[in-house]
């Protein structure tokens, strides 16, 4: 190696040593410069830590999503799953109740229980729900089981509060058998089977061996004594509007297409009252002549629907105004999720 110049180490002056001037050459590309810094060469391997850090982020979101989706399967099964024959805890009781059974061991099948003047009960419907019974009301339980739950309403009022499948819980009233789609309702009734069923939330399956009537929420339906299912109504119908429908109720076989009862209905209807004058179309086609076919063709113009097909009783030839009603659709019992959350409402607590 030959002898270096001092101040070619500082300053560049003077003559180089061959060795170094190789090292410079070698070292030209990572060297300083003040006005750009540093020529440094990218490193990949950066780039290759980003994309694996946005991997395994990808991958916990994944479990994450997988974990809860998991967590939430498990929980519906275990909501949805009961012993066949085991007890409805008793949430709370006040004032005069009698019992059939023993209450500190929840009610068991075949068991009942009559509220007095002041007394309220609050049963657990198996792990679906709840029912609250009011004031001089009877009621049995005559099946629990995965998948059905029954009770027997003789008489009095009921508020219920279920969240599951369609047809996982019902009630017998006189004369009707009724069915939850996955809904908040409240029915009342008489001994002779006199009263009122209130839907508010979901919707509600109603039978009296002689028709299927749904009642949707915000609806109301009034109950027979006789046993004969009402028709359905929007809970804030006219008192005109309701007068006519108790009367062609009460005598719908023998109202002709051109009757004036039918003519204050079609006048009366707004589109809330829709589900009614579609409910009466599908139980009476000879109607497609009546002012209710008109006035429903006002309230859903271009829907399609033709008279020809209701009189011939299709199965379809309605389906367009029942999907057009301003009311949640009835498969769809998981939207009405909130159904599952505690309540919040004292008045819908009591």
């Amino acid at each position: 190696m030959t002898q270096l110049d001092d101040d070619y180490l500082w300053n560049k002056t003077g003559t180089s040593d061959p060795d170094l001037a190789r090292l410079e050459r070698m070292l030209a590309p990572v060297a300083w410069n003040p006005a750009v810094g540093p020529r440094v060469q990218p490193d990949r391997n950066i780039d290759r830590q980003k994309d694996h850090r946005r991997s395994l982020r990808s991958w916990y979101l994944a479990t994450a999503l997988a974990a809860c989706a998991l967590v939430i399967a498990s929980w519906l099964q275990l909501r949805l799953t009961w012993p066949t024959d085991a007890a409805w805890a008793v949430l709370a009781s006040e004032g005069q109740v009698d019992w059939s059974g023993d209450p500190t061991n929840g009610l068991q099948v075949g068991d009942g229980l009559t509220t007095g003047p002041d007394g309220e009960v609050r049963l657990q419907v198996a792990r679906i729900g709840e029912l609250s019974i009011r004031p001089q009301s009877t009621l049995r339980l005559i099946e629990t089981r995965s998948g059905r739950h029954r009770v027997q309403l003789l008489e009095g009022e009921v508020q219920a509060r279920v969240w599951a499948p369609p047809h996982q819980f019902g009630m017998d009233l006189p004369g009707v058998a009724l069915w939850d789609l996955g809904c908040i309702f409240t029915v009342r009734t008489k001994a002779d089977g006199d009263g009122l069923l209130t839907v508010q939330s979901g919707w509600i399956q109603l039978e009296d061996g002689v028709r299927e009537v749904l009642v949707p929420e915000g609806a109301q339906v009034f109950l027979a004594s006789n046993g004969k299912v009402g028709t359905p109504h929007h809970a804030a119908a006219s008192p005109a509007f309701l007068e006519a429908l108790r009367r062609i109720d009460e005598a719908a076989e023998n109202i002709p297409p051109d009757s004036p009862l039918l003519q204050q209905l079609a006048t009366e209807a707004r589109t809330q009252d829709a589900i009614t004058l579609i409910t009466l179309l599908n139980h009476q086609p000879r109607w497609v002549d009546s002012p209710i076919f008109q006035r429903l063709g006002v309230l859903f113009p271009g829907s399609g629907v033709t008279r020809e097909a209701v009189w011939q009783r299709d199965p379809k030839a309605l389906d367009a105004w029942w999907d057009a009603l301003p009311y949640p659709r009835v498969k769809h019992w998981w939207w009405q999720w909130r159904d599952a959350l505690p309540l919040a409402d004292p008045e819908l607590r009591r």
